[in-house]
């Protein structure tokens, strides 16, 4: 058992070495403005089940112009190692939107964490990203984390909330929750216990293709 836990937090700090490395020498990714008003590019992000990760930023004349200026240090550092299927957007969270409410209620974004970001992908709701969530991520147990270090946990907790998963289904509940109560589902069938290598790589692709169906 000490073997093993020592391999896996060698794994752990490779990764993170690896993460850093990749913020150092990777180019940027794009930052987006999103207004509340351009109503096309609100459901792209919020439902189009491409994955993003967005910002809430307080409102400023020079934000428009320069979006990357209103990034916090350590997602500045992280979006130049973002997965290159994954959109960097900054949003007035305060905003009224349509519906009289603003993104931190109509989302259930807690306003009071700075910054406040979520990420969304695969057609689910926004899921914030917290201290608590950030801190699994990260391969030693720091007291204080260096900005690096919480930029590559970050980057690896972006990674794994935007990777489309297929739910195994046992219970009649599970069917319940993860096909019949969602707007789409396809449902999988395989002989045997899994899927050949082929079939797994064109599943995959059918998941990153398809982000906004439920596949079980």
């Amino acid at each position: 058992m000490q073997t093993w836990n020592h391999r896996w937090k060698s794994m752990l700090k490779l990764q993170t070495a690896v993460l850093m490395l990749l913020c150092l020498v990777s180019g940027g990714t794009e930052i987006e403005y999103l207004s509340v008003n351009d109503e096309e590019r609100m459901k792209h992000v919020f439902f189009s089940g491409n994955p993003y990760m967005v910002q809430c930023v307080a409102p400023s004349r020079s934000i428009k112009k320069n979006p990357s200026g209103a990034l916090s240090e350590v997602i500045t550092l992280a979006s130049s190692a973002l997965p290159s299927d994954c959109g960097l957007a900054i949003l007035d969270c305060k905003e009224k939107l349509p519906s009289g409410k603003n993104s931190f209620e109509r989302f259930k974004i807690d306003g009071s964490l700075d910054p406040p970001l979520f990420v969304v992908a695969n057609g689910r709701p926004p899921k914030q990203v917290t201290p608590q969530a950030l801190s699994k991520h990260m391969p030693n147990a720091a007291l204080f984390p260096t900005t690096k270090q919480q930029a590559a946990a970050l980057i690896s907790l972006v990674i794994r909330a935007i990777e489309p998963k297929v739910a195994a289904l046992s219970k009649t509940e599970q069917l319940q929750k993860y096909c019949v109560g969602r707007r789409l589902c396809a449902i999988i069938l395989i002989h045997g216990a899994e899927l050949r290598f082929k079939d797994s790589r064109v599943l995959q692709s059918l998941l990153k293709e398809y982000r906004t169906i439920s596949f079980a």
